[in-house]
């Protein structure tokens, strides 16, 4: 699949859409945990199902997405990471369930990380773009 200027766009629409899955996954069951209503087999196994499932997803798109999708992608990711992050902060400072702030600690210790990760490859695609590819 070929985008007007002719670059790939190729896997660019399933890991998108795999990793907006992958993350509403991780944030329902955060919710769940934290309300407290369900038995938790689901949610612990959808936490765990989900850190291996988004980082073959974060594998795939920096290796096999283009410089132009790649930045698109971790634009992307970047800013609904940022959006839960910032809810988990929320979440932390105005506790609404009993197990708001270990839940949104959880949270930030595994976000955060990920945001400066994600970051670090905006900033090396970039540069990478204005200066070229190396020899």
């Amino acid at each position: 699949m070929l985008d007007r200027r002719g670059d790939e766009v190729g896997l660019l629409p399933a890991i998108t859409v795999g990793t907006l899955l992958v993350l509403y996954l991780v944030w329902g069951a955060m919710h769940d945990l934290a309300h407290g209503e369900s038995d938790l087999t689901f949610e612990y196994a959808a936490l765990a199902l989900s850190v291996p499932a988004f980082a073959f997803l974060y594998r795939g798109a920096l290796l096999r997405l283009s410089s132009k999708a790649k930045l698109a992608w971790l634009g992307g990711a970047g800013l609904v990471l940022l959006l839960l992050n910032a809810g988990a902060v929320n979440a932390r400072l105005h506790p609404k369930y009993a197990l708001d702030p270990m839940l949104a600690s959880v949270f930030l210790a595994a976000g955060v990380p990920v945001l400066v990760l994600i970051g670090y490859h905006i900033t090396r695609e970039t540069i990478r773009r204005r200066t070229g590819p190396r020899f």
